[in-house]
């Protein structure tokens, strides 16, 4: 049977030649500090990750990180438990562990947007943060983003299903990217692909940088 996916090794070997021991950091890090009691534990982590992933927050911030630490740490009652959740999850994006994803994704991206600059959404910077805390959150990236809605690429791309309707309190942009890659990864689940958060966007990203 020919693959829908094709060069699904090559691409995960390339990651691994490449970025693999950077990310195995970012999750090391956040695995030994991953509460947000210590404030300078949660600068660390901030200023590591954002700029590792060059998401922006420092643009963003209008009174520089301060805010957005003090942010953090102030949600750590809420914040703590569901990562805790989040990572006792297999690192598959299925479709019935998104709601409890998005939801906190979209509560601390609101949490956080009140302390950028004009209110500016950080969806990817908090995709990219609750990533490496929990590898079950799917990452949202642009280039990954504009790939997997590209009207020539996968049937699925054009809408999406009734089935997947928004819920209350996400950010519906990150919940339909999510949705998409749950829909990847029902399909490298019928291909006996691996389908983890992290795999799926590694795959995605290449395809569309060699375009």
């Amino acid at each position: 049977m020919t693959s829908a996916w094709p060069h699904y090794k090559q691409y995960l070997r390339n990651y691994a030649q490449t970025s693999r021991k950077l990310n195995g950091v970012l999750y090391d890090m956040c695995e030994r500090m991953p509460s947000h009691t210590d404030e300078g534990a949660i600068w660390a982590k901030v200023w590591i990750i954002g700029r590792s992933y060059a998401s922006g927050i420092e643009r963003h911030a209008a009174d520089g990180l301060g805010p957005i630490v003090a942010a953090l740490r102030g949600s750590a009652k809420w914040l703590d438990p569901g990562l805790r959740r989040l990572r006792k999850m297999a690192p598959v994006p299925s479709h019935e562990r998104l709601p409890q994803i998005a939801v906190l994704h979209g509560r601390l991206a609101e949490e956080i947007r009140n302390h950028t600059r004009n209110g500016n959404q950080v969806r990817s910077f908090v995709s990219k943060y609750m990533h490496f805390h929990a590898p079950v959150v799917p990452i949202y990236d642009s280039v990954v983003n504009v790939q997997l809605r590209a009207r020539d690429w996968y049937p699925w791309s054009r809408a999406l299903s009734k089935a997947h309707p928004t819920p209350q309190g996400v950010d519906e942009a990150y919940w339909q990217h999510c949705v998409r890659i749950a829909l990847v990864a029902d399909d490298w689940q019928r291909e006996g692909l691996e389908p983890t958060a992290r795999d799926i966007d590694t795959y995605v990203y290449q395809w569309a940088s060699e375009l």
